[in-house]
């Protein structure tokens, strides 16, 4: 997943930098660590998840639902979508791009039904 980048590191990037090594760890929403970055220096990455948190929290109802809407689907196709490389990671690390067809087919049927019933 690239080069190790340690809390010093993070610690001494401007903005933008600092945005665009972390814009994938809150799928596709840069605003996180853009609004993150101010709580400077970060004393460990305890630390860093919380301020992030303050930030996705502090968000208002609507932008909390549509960030979780952003979010990818579980499914055995999605990595044949537009991932981010962590989701990619991630999805294939549990498995989900193996998964048998019928087990894949249930888990985009249970997607679907979600989606219908919560939006």
């Amino acid at each position: 997943m690239g080069e190790r980048i340690t809390l010093s590191d993070l610690n001494a990037m401007d903005e933008q930098a600092f945005i665009t090594v972390l814009d994938g760890v809150f799928e596709l929403e840069p605003k996180i660590a853009k609004d993150a970055w101010i709580a400077r220096p970060f004393h460990s990455v305890t630390h860093l998840h919380a301020a992030m948190m303050d930030v996705l929290v502090g968000f208002d109802e609507e932008a909390q639902i549509a960030f979780i809407k952003n979010h990818p689907k579980l499914s055995p196709r999605a990595v044949e979508t537009k991932l981010t490389a962590e989701s990619c990671f991630e999805q294939t690390a549990a498995g989900i791009a193996q998964m048998a067809e019928v087990a894949g087919r249930k888990l985009d049927d249970l997607n679907t039904r979600y989606v219908e019933k919560f939006g």
